[in-house]
């Protein structure tokens, strides 16, 4: 095993500042973005849907939480876990990152606790680590032995308790009309600890989607994770900067939980899509493609532009004329939008949120 001393440290923690956890930002910088985020917040309000109506959004954002890190799951073994549906041993992977998910939602009114985030931890590590403050983590970049960097580090062992004591004292008296700068400065605060000896971005992002729960009064998560999947250049280099004013990692934050916002609205649009699709009907080789472009939207997205060639492809059929026919009844009847013209010619779901 490879001591810290191996690797060249770069490393600026924010812990090591004398006045840490004690961040702070510009208020009258960071009005008119809580004004803004507020906003795109409403709009979603005004999207009406029931418990049902959530399953896309859980999907996607479980998929999007362990994606970030790697770790791949199954979507379909993701929602036979929300259904409940798994048995015995069989999808591990799904049925823990399920777990977090759920658990994140039934604890998201509740005064934070050591407790919870240990259980929180505990959800993806089934093991004799899961749950447990480790401390002293190295976060190192670089792909050979000899040329890796210490970039940053969590706060040592002896001093994990009690900065984790500090964050929660921190988030239970935070003022809950500043949503976007909890958001902000939560994730930051528990993010420069790194207390678990691994799964410490899942963790903290679902601690960063209870928290926006709670402050914004919503009975579900945000697309918290798929947003940060698109922006994951800034996401990152907003950590390990070793500064405590965060006016400026707010306003990089911005458009990540503004998109956040956006994100969740299509997703919910993907549930009203298939019921509005089932609904007016299609036939099998329709249902084959629209189920396909509907698990593209939930987990990677789907790659260039989607063509009668590519509907073909789907449906596993060779005729030109039939993709044609399907391709037109869809647009017809609402389920895809037609784009471009001749060979030029594209399709998307109608998700009516826009691309």
């Amino acid at each position: 095993m490879n001591s810290s001393e191996d690797f060249q440290d770069t490393s600026n923690p924010v812990w090591k500042d004398p006045d840490f956890p004690h961040f702070y930002r510009n208020e009258s910088a960071i009005r008119p973005l809580e004004a803004t985020f507020g906003k795109h917040v409403s709009a979603l309000r005004k999207t009406k849907t029931g418990q049902p109506d959530r399953r896309d959004l859980l999907v996607s954002e479980i998929f999007s939480n362990s994606e970030i890190e790697g770790v791949v799951l199954d979507e379909k073994g993701i929602t036979e876990s929300l259904l409940g549906n798994i048995d015995g041993g069989t999808m591990k992977k799904e049925q823990a990152a399920v777990d977090l998910m759920k658990l994140g939602m039934e604890r998201a009114d509740d005064p934070l606790s050591h407790e919870i985030i240990k259980e929180l931890h505990a959800a993806i590590f089934k093991n004799k680590q899961g749950g447990k403050y480790m401390g002293g983590l190295l976060i190192v970049s670089g792909g050979r032995i000899d040329r890796r960097v210490i970039v940053d580090r969590g706060i040592p062992p002896e001093r994990v308790e009690s900065a984790m004591g500090e964050f929660i004292d921190w988030y239970n008296g935070r003022d809950k009309t500043t949503p976007l700068y909890n958001a902000v400065r939560g994730h930051l605060h528990f993010e420069s600890i790194h207390p678990f000896h691994d799964g410490n971005g899942r963790v903290g992002r679902t601690l960063m989607n209870m928290g926006l729960m709670s402050d914004l009064e919503l009975a579900f998560p945000l697309s918290l994770s798929r947003a940060i999947r698109k922006h994951k250049d800034t996401y990152y280099g907003q950590f390990g900067t070793g500064i405590l004013d965060l006016t400026g990692t707010v306003k990089n934050f911005e458009p990540i939980l503004i998109d956040a916002v956006k994100e969740t609205q299509r997703m919910m649009s993907v549930t009203g899509l298939r019921k509005a699709a089932y609904a007016k009907g299609m036939n099998q080789r329709q249902e084959q493609v629209f189920e396909r472009l509907c698990h593209y939207e939930l987990t990677t997205g789907f790659e260039g532009k989607f063509t009668n060639e590519k509907y073909r492809k789907m449906a596993k059929i060779s005729e030109e004329k039939t993709a044609m026919r399907d391709l037109r009844d869809l647009v017809k009847k609402g389920i895809f939008t037609k784009h471009g013209r001749l060979k030029g010619t594209s399709y998307r779901l109608a998700l009516g949120t826009g691309n």
